[in-house]
């Protein structure tokens, strides 16, 4: 893992000055069509102290918030880097999910024990309020298109979609270990089975079918915005691209094992949370360079090996 981040930190160091070679000559007008190079993404660490990342959710302002397991945090993270600890001591924070008034949504699977764990409602004071009690290991939550939350306990199997201050509805309680969740803009809900390696697709209509299977402790779950449905595989450390109209699956990229979760930012780089590094990770395929023709930036992407998917690459 040290090898890796100390090539990745090689490359971090390359200076615009390389490729202001390519610009030497002044002519006018010009473009700023992207430029591909053939490298391995660059990997920084954040500047963030952390223990136990379950969960990262990215808000609509480029903040991350983080789902921190050991010391029951949620943490907000700014895209200049400051963390503010929202609130501390929850049971187990393992589900986050952003409410459309700013308001944040959090499951508890407070040890798994029966009955205990809980969806709750973090305002940005830091007040908790609670939702629904009395669940069973509740493990993720996501908002449906319709603005009802979807949430999953691990240990009963169980789905529920609840609207907010009114019944829940079961959804299905066929699927064992369900872990991770995701939802589309068409209303297809993803969930993803740790136990059986296996990604299940519940459409509109209620019709429920297995999509993906052999997979390796699937731990989470992000719906790029290409449409593609990526899917970390805890156990191996290997994130998988699925696409939702060929359905076909192919690697995207492989990151340490045991992480257990990770989010796309708005310029298309990813971060992952480890379950045992006490730092998070940013890996960066695209970056930007400046003009030497005028004030524009030029965008720099990094392009992996012909068999490794992109996010903008047809399956």
């Amino acid at each position: 893992m040290y090898r890796i981040l100390k090539i990745a930190c090689g490359i971090a160091c390359l200076s615009t000055s390389v490729f202001t070679d390519l610009f030497a000559q002044d002519f006018s007008p010009h473009t700023h069509d992207a430029l591909e190079i053939e490298s391995a993404p660059i990997i920084n660490r954040l500047p963030l102290r952390t223990r136990q990342i379950r969960r990262l959710v990215e808000q609509p302002d480029g903040a991350l918030l983080i789902a921190e397991w050991e010391t029951g945090s949620l943490i907000r993270l700014t895209p200049d880097g400051t963390a503010q600890r929202l609130v501390e001591g929850l049971n187990q924070p393992s589900g986050i999910a952003n409410g459309g008034s700013g308001e944040i949504f959090v499951t508890l699977y407070a040890a798994g024990m029966p009955g205990s764990g809980a969806l709750i409602q973090v305002n940005s004071m830091g007040e908790v309020i609670p939702l629904v009690e009395n669940l069973n290991s509740p493990s993720d939550v996501v908002m449906s298109p319709q603005g009802d939350l979807v949430f999953c306990e691990y240990s009963t199997g169980r789905v529920f979609r609840w609207e907010i201050g009114g019944e829940r509805e079961l959804l299905t309680e066929e699927i064992s270990t369900p872990t991770a969740l995701a939802h589309d803009s068409n209303g297809t809900l993803y969930i993803a089975s740790h136990n059986e390696g296996a990604i299940y697709r519940r459409t509109f209509d209620g019709t429920l079918e297995r999509i993906e299977v052999g997979l390796q402790h699937p731990s989470d779950l992000v719906l790029h915005r290409s449409g593609l449905l990526m899917i970390l595989n805890s156990q191996t450390g290997l994130i998988t691209a699925w696409n939702p109209q060929s359905e076909k699956s192919q690697s995207f990229a492989r990151v340490p094992a045991e992480t257990t979760c990770f989010s796309f930012n708005s310029e298309d780089n990813f971060i992952i949370g480890h379950w045992n590094y006490d730092f998070l990770m940013r890996i960066t395929r695209h970056l930007t360079i400046p003009c030497p023709h005028c004030e524009q930036r030029i965008p720099l992407n990094l392009i992996p090996p012909a068999n490794v998917a992109s996010p903008d690459a047809s399956l």
